[in-house]
């Protein structure tokens, strides 16, 4: 029974550890079409096919790169407080 429950914390800490990592992938997608999204419909308003969309596209890849950064230094300094207690 030891052995399992030593099994089990491992993998737990394991899914632990990578838990904030997970989602980086979706939450970057998810941002740059939703940004495409918002420039197709102004595009669509407006009369000006390619501006809006490939501009909105190019801030919405800018901002999920910005988000990315800011997200893996807070962990990371999460991670070295943590590691220096």
């Amino acid at each position: 029974m030891k052995l399992e429950k030593k099994s089990d914390k491992k993998v737990g800490g394991a899914y632990s550890e990578i838990g904030p990592y997970a989602s980086f992938g979706i939450q970057f997608a998810v941002t740059i079409l939703l940004f495409m999204a918002v420039g197709w419909w102004l595009d669509d308003q407006l009369g000006t096919t390619p501006l809006f969309i490939l501009l909105a596209t190019l801030f919405g890849a800018v901002g999920g790169f910005y988000k990315l950064y800011r997200t893996l230094m807070d962990l990371d300094e999460k991670r070295k407080r943590e590691e220096s207690r």
